[in-house]
C-alpha cells in the first residue's frame, strides 16, 4: 500500500498566533505532525500544505515535501476536504499512485509515528472501512448523558429529561468518545468518490487521554508540554534532521 500523509499549517490562527511554530518538548508542533508522518513505517510520503513561507522552511528542513497553498484554500472556513483534493492533485499530477491518505493536523504533538502505523493497518486490514479516525473516551463529567440546558433561569436536562432523571454514577453510564484530531486515515476512494475524509464506515483508533490533547488555547499548551516531559527524559532538538531516526517521537 502507498499511503501520503498530508500536514496542514496555514499561517492564520484565532486561538494562539502562528500556531503551528509554537513549541512542545523543544520542537514546533509543525515538527511533531511531520515526523509522525517520516517516521510512519506504512507512510510513503510526507507532504506539508502551506501558506506561510517559514512554515515551508522549517518543513523541507526536516526532508518533507512542501506544496504553497493558494489564499483561496487558507482561509478560515476553508474545508478540510479542499486542502486535501489540493494536495493529493498535486502529487497524482506527477504520475505517483496512492491507495490511502492519512491527514495529521500539527494540533495533536502527542501523536506519533506507532499510532500512525497501527491507524493505517486498522484501515487496512478492516474489512469494507472507509476510514480510521483516532478518538478519546469522554471523561465522565463531560458524559453526554449528563450535559445541562438553562431555561428561563431553570436547569434541565439537554434532552428533556428532569435532573432527577439523570444516572447518579458514572460508573452506570455507557462509554461515549470524542474526535482528539490526532489520526484521520482514510482510501483514497472515499476522498475522491466520495468527497469525505469519514466515507460510510468509520473504525474507531482509540487513543488514551493523555495522547489525546488538542492545542487550541495557551492552557492546552501548558498541558501538552507537562505531559510531554513526563513521556520525554530530554526534549527533542530544535535543529533541522537530516534523515530523522527511530526514537525521535
Amino acid at each position: 500500500m502507498r499511503i501520503l500523509a498530508v500536514v496542514p499549517a496555514r499561517a492564520g490562527s484565532k486561538g494562539i498566533r502562528r500556531k503551528n511554530m509554537r513549541c512542545v518538548g523543544g520542537m514546533p508542533l509543525l515538527g511533531h505532525a511531520i515526523l509522525a508522518g517520516l517516521l510512519a513505517t506504512r507512510v510513503t510520503s510526507v507532504l506539508a500544505s502551506t501558506d506561510d513561507a517559514e512554515m515551508a522552511d522549517y518543513a523541507r528542513s526536516l526532508n518533507c515535501q512542501v506544496l504553497e497553498r493558494p489564499d483561496s484554500l487558507a482561509g478560515d472556513e476553508t474545508p478540510m476536504v479542499d486542502v486535501l483534493r489540493h494536495a493529493v492533485a498535486s502529487v497524482t499530477g506527477d504520475g505517483q499512485h496512492y491507495d490511502g491518505v492519512v491527514l495529521l493536523q500539527p494540533t495533536a504533538p502527542l501523536r506519533t509515528n506507532a499510532h500512525v502505523d497501527a491507524a493505517l493497518e486498522l484501515l487496512f486490514t478492516t474489512a469494507e472501512a472507509d476510514s480510521v479516525v483516532s478518538v478519546a473516551a469522554v471523561p465522565g463529567h463531560f458524559h453526554a448523558e449528563w450535559q445541562l440546558t438553562i431555561a428561563g433561569g431553570i436547569l434541565r436536562c439537554s434532552d428533556g429529561r428532569r435532573l432527577g432523571d439523570l444516572a447518579s454514577r458514572r460508573q452506570g453510564l455507557p462509554p461515549v468518545y470524542s474526535r482528539n484530531g490526532a489520526i484521520y486515515a482514510f482510501r483514497m476512494a472515499t476522498l475522491l468518490d466520495q468527497g469525505s475524509v469519514y466515507g460510510r464506515r468509520s473504525v474507531p483508533f482509540i487513543m488514551s487521554p493523555e495522547e489525546s490533547v488538542n492545542i487550541d488555547d495557551e492552557m492546552d499548551l501548558v498541558t501538552a508540554e507537562a505531559l510531554w516531559q513526563s513521556l520525554h527524559s530530554t526534549p527533542v532538538s530544535r535543529e533541522p534532521v537530516g534523515s530523522p531516526q527511530e526514537g525521535d517521537l
